[in-house]
């Protein structure tokens, strides 16, 4: 998930797409009370997640029409109150708590495109802070929720003790589940959308009729996990449940991140629809246990893959010079550290030789530094070919390179230099001229750090370029 600096939301939204998202408020919350066990309280708020999601990427173009949702279910049979108050009081009301809740869902969506804008930030770090802003954004909404209700007469002060943690949890839940796949399908959807989650807009690597068997795999065990309680009735056979972490982790892991979100709404209505069906209100509180955790581990399982390849790729850029492919000077550095070590142990030969290409300021000035650039590459791919597997070629710097020879003598080093001063020749400069290279060779000698050891052949690469380059010299003292 990335967030895209540069985008600049448009003046609004059409009104057929503003429509469907006041429609689509109040079909969720028709949704929502599948799930509902007591007045105020349900399973989850599935309208929640549609607020959150419509506000990170529409931003404050969506909040008319959210607006518009919640005075809509405000007047219609959906809502407890909607026979019990006049009209009036109806709209007043559900402005009242529309303004506390799309403030508090308006504020989490600012976090989070705030979080998404540093520098280099990738999905797995937007799965933390996607699970910390739906747990902190919803403690928000379910406090100022019941207030903005008791302010209006809808619910009594007393109740708010035990009212604001069944709305923190039902909103939490519902966020977890729905809001990735909420996003994913607004994403297409919406004009200058003020945030993208780039992973989840294709899902091209996934097949289609793969993805529905698992998806079947899922509702099959999610259906034999709550008719066990239904059949038993005791508590313990609820958490049958969390049976759906296996066959959920292997969709995770075998997915697109985009289908992982699709599969945990999908989870998420089965479980519900089976709790309506099967009367399991007394195990409420499990089941939005379960499906929360579920949620986070899915969640989880998508991010923590993506870090490794990240981080893999962080050692792969501090390792590799990117220019030619040979290996960067830090790792150089380990690996003269690492075999100045066995040295010391074993007493084992080793060589170091730097190469320095001969008038590559003149390269780069005549024919440009793309040439240039070309011309290193070509000679970092010939030194390799003359060293063995388990020799290191680093770029030290510039038109500078540094081979480490291990387990190698002085009569092999110098060896392995006049080959490499032969196969220099392969490398063709643009106007025709064969490239040339001065080495500068030494030996490990008992005592030496990397920074002796370099030194040493440093100077013998001087030595080399003093008499008249395209040539070797050592210095083993």
């Amino acid at each position: 998930m990335n967030a895209d600096p540069t985008a600049k939301p448009a003046a609004g939204i059409g009104v057929r797409f503003g429509l469907a998202i006041a429609l689509g408020w109040v079909l969720l919350y028709a949704l929502g009370l599948l799930g509902s066990q007591a007045e105020h309280a349900s399973l989850w708020f599935p309208p929640s997640a549609l607020s959150f999601v419509a506000l990170l990427i529409i931003g404050a173009r969506a909040a008319p029409w959210l607006l518009l949702g919640i005075v809509l279910v405000s007047l219609s049979p959906l809502s407890y109150e909607a026979s019990e108050i006049d009209r009036l009081t109806a709209i007043s009301s559900a402005i009242v708590f529309a303004a506390a809740h799309l403030a508090s869902y308006g504020a989490a969506a600012l976090v989070l495109r705030r979080l998404a804008r540093r520098a280099d930030h990738k999905l797995p770090m937007i799965v933390i802070d996607f699970l910390l802003v739906a747990v902190s954004g919803s403690l928000l909404a379910s406090l100022v929720g019941p207030l903005a209700l008791i302010v209006t007469g809808l619910m009594h002060a007393a109740a708010f003790g035990d009212t604001w943690l069944a709305f923190w949890v039902g909103d939490m839940v519902a966020l977890v589940t729905l809001a990735p796949a909420l996003a994913a399908f607004l994403l297409r959807r919406t004009p200058s959308p003020r945030f993208r989650i780039d992973p989840l807009e294709t899902d091209a690597s996934s097949r289609r009729i793969r993805f529905l068997i698992r998806l079947l795999t899922n509702a099959l065990v999610i259906s034999a996990a709550m008719m066990l309680p239904g059949w038993i009735g005791t508590l313990e056979s609820t958490f049958a449940i969390f049976v759906l972490l296996l066959p959920q982790m292997w969709l995770t892991f075998s997915e697109h991140p985009r289908r992982t979100a699709q599969a945990m709404a999908f989870n998420s209505l089965v479980i519900v629809g089976w709790l309506f069906v099967l009367d399991l209100d007394p195990y409420v509180f499990v089941y939005q246990f379960a499906i929360a955790i579920i949620a986070t581990v899915a969640y989880f399982g998508v991010a923590i893959p993506l870090l490794a390849e990240d981080n893999i790729r962080l050692r792969e850029s501090v390792m590799i010079d990117r220019l030619t492919g040979a290996a960067s000077r830090e790792f150089l550095e380990r690996q003269v550290a690492l075999e100045l070590q066995r040295a010391e142990r074993s007493g084992a030969p080793m060589c170091l030789l730097v190469i320095d290409l001969d008038r590559f300021k003149s390269i780069n000035d005549e024919l440009g530094h793309a040439h240039g650039d070309r011309v290193l590459a070509d000679m970092n791919t010939v030194v390799r070919d003359v060293l063995r597997s388990g020799d290191v070629l680093a770029r030290f710097g510039g038109d500078e390179f540094v081979a480490l020879l291990t387990g190698t003598g002085p009569q092999i080093g110098e060896e392995v230099a006049e080959r490499i001063l032969r196969a220099s020749g392969a490398v063709r400069v643009a106007d025709g001229r064969a490239l040339t290279v001065s080495i500068g060779l030494t030996a490990y000698v008992p005592g030496d750090d990397f920074a002796a050891l370099f030194e040493r052949a440093d100077r013998a690469l001087y030595d080399a370029k003093r008499s008249g380059r395209d040539t070797m010299r050592v210095r083993y003292a």
